[in-house]
């Protein structure tokens, strides 16, 4: 079964595939956090204030982006459970 996700990714393949994305400075405060994801959606959420308040996006814009990182977050929260839940079972039942 192939894995997906950053959640599933080992840290080399993870920072390489994120790196790309974000600039220099961005890249180096973000690898020091241990849940890049979240950090990484919440920064989203704090440049989308940033933009609203600078009139660059109508409110329902900013709603609907909004909405967007909602979703994110609610799916990288159930994919953790759902990860964490595996490895207790694992540890609970096969060691």
């Amino acid at each position: 079964m192939k894995k997906s996700g950053l959640a599933f990714w080992d840290n080399d393949v993870k920072l390489d595939n994120v790196k790309q994305f974000l600039d220099e400075e961005e890249f180096e405060r973000m690898k020091a956090y241990k849940n890049m994801a979240t950090q990484l959606i919440n920064q989203q959420s704090r440049y989308l204030i940033q933009s609203h308040d600078k009139e660059h996006l109508t409110q329902f814009q900013h709603n609907e982006m909004e909405e967007i990182l909602r979703i994110f977050m609610s799916c990288k929260e159930e994919t953790e459970q759902k990860n964490v839940s595996k490895t207790v079972l694992n540890d609970d039942f096969y060691h």
